[in-house]
């Protein structure tokens, strides 16, 4: 069965900080999304975490469709040639910005996570850097499927600490990868199978910090059938703990195509 989706987005400054410095990026005509967190106290995050996006962006729009078009017949190989591109753009991201890092001194040291989605017939590749997350909705159940590059991930993962813990851990801000660190960067990228009816979300921290994953879930699957209000809510939550960090998520809907 074919598979359409919708895809939407929104950002918020949040309650405390006096600039807003994530980004994204939806790319309908190739079902792609991606967002991007950026940082460097002091320094630009913005400029990076735009940077990133418009990187992915000039790269999709020059490049992708003849990818796509010279192995349209070859559906294995093209997923795997799409999971390549991305990995690439997300690279090419991080040459752009340290490029910048080493023009300016005012933007050294500015950097961003990033996570992107794109879904390509009955599958779906992602591909991150950083802590920003991505959630699948499948059954009414939420689960992460992006792992956090950050210091209280890598004890989660090692079963140092509980994933519940995750949230209250002290220098839980500490990220382990992120673009704008160092001349290479190690992508991370999986591929999953697609059904109709999952729901995807993207997130920054300013959201998985400070709501738990439990209460996500409940806004997401109370608000299924109005996105924008699904996104609002969310948002409206983390501001209601306080609002310390920028706040954006990006939804991707799935739905059977109508004959």
């Amino acid at each position: 069965m074919e598979i359409r989706c919708e895809i939407v987005a929104k950002t918020d400054i949040g309650r405390q900080r006096s600039r807003n410095e994530d980004n994204f990026l939806i790319l309908d005509e190739f079902a792609f999304v991606s967002v991007a967190d950026g940082m460097g106290g002091h320094v630009d995050g913005d400029v990076a975490s735009k940077t990133a996006v418009d990187t992915m962006e000039g790269m999709y729009s020059e490049q992708y469709s003849s990818i796509v078009s010279s192995l349209k017949e070859d559906k294995e190989k093209l997923i795997q040639e799409q999971e390549k591109f991305l990995i690439t753009s997300i690279q090419e991201a991080n040459k752009n910005i340290m490029e910048l890092n080493r023009g300016s001194f005012a933007l050294e040291g500015m950097g961003t996570t990033v996570v992107s989605l794109q879904i390509s017939g009955d599958k779906v590749i992602i591909a991150w850097v950083g802590d920003s997350r991505i959630y699948c909705l499948r059954n009414s159940e939420l689960k992460q499927i992006s792992e956090d590059h950050s210091l209280v991930g890598e004890l989660a993962r090692h079963n140092i600490i509980g994933k519940k813990d995750m949230m209250f851990w002290q220098n839980k801000n500490i990220i382990t990868r992120a673009l704008g660190m160092s001349e290479n960067v190690k992508v991370d990228s999986s591929l999953h199978s697609l059904e109709v009816g999952d729901v995807f979300l993207l997130c920054t921290d300013g959201l998985s910090d400070h709501v738990t994953d439990e209460v996500v879930e409940e806004i997401v699957l109370k608000n299924l059938e109005d996105s924008e209000q699904l996104l609002t809510e969310l948002i409206n939550e983390a501001n209601d703990a306080g609002g310390p960090d920028n706040i954006t998520v990006a939804l991707v809907k799935t739905f059977p195509v109508e004959e």
